[in-house]
């Protein structure tokens, strides 16, 4: 019975207190407000929180010169990066390998002293991307509305219910939030 207890009251609690930035409906999808999300970070300076940012960059991204298109030293970093899979749906009868849903994300990353903001966040999903060379995704991949995700009735489709494809998607760009954040208030590691 204690565990039962727990394991439900840790679950609320992860519901009640869970960051979520990038949000989906019949519209569109929405970042924050405005397009932006700001983040307070205690103890930190701008050029900490920048030179942070950075590293966080050239330790998740393969190529990170060409992950990002511009910075201003202390101030500003805007990149750009393809991933392969952000959601995907199981296999079916008429499709035995099922969905990978991948994504071209553009994100600008604003700093000053104690806080961070996360803005403009442009996406366009992609489906069954193959390679990360971005002619190729052009050529061979049409873009995922996010309209189509929804009926008439801006009611969520069936088949997107079933999938789980819109909290996938969701989860994946807060998901990105929440570890650069937790990177930036990360001290280093010791070895």
């Amino acid at each position: 019975m204690k565990y039962i207890f727990t394991l439900s009251l840790l679950i609320l609690c992860n519901l009640c207190y869970s960051q979520h930035y990038f949000k989906i409906d019949s519209s569109g999808y929405h970042f924050g407000e405005d397009n932006s999300v700001i983040v307070d970070i205690n103890n930190k300076s701008a050029k900490e929180i920048y030179n942070k940012v950075l590293d966080y960059i050239y330790k998740n991204y393969d190529t990170p010169d060409k992950v990002i298109k511009s910075k201003i030293e202390d101030s500003y970093i805007r990149f750009e990066f393809y991933d392969l899979k952000i959601a995907s749906t199981k296999s079916t009868k008429w499709n035995p390998t099922g969905t990978n849903i991948g994504c071209k994300t553009k994100l600008t990353i604003d700093v000053k002293d104690n806080k961070i903001r996360f803005k403009d966040l442009s996406t366009i999903l992609l489906t069954n991307p193959l390679k990360l060379n971005e002619e190729i995704l052009h050529i061979q991949h049409v873009p995922l509305n996010f309209n189509c995700m929804y009926d008439k009735k801006n009611r969520l489709t069936k088949r997107m219910k079933k999938s789980n494809i819109k909290e996938q998607i969701e989860n994946y760009y807060d998901n990105l939030i929440n570890k650069i954040i937790a990177h930036i208030n990360n001290k280093n590691e010791k070895w």
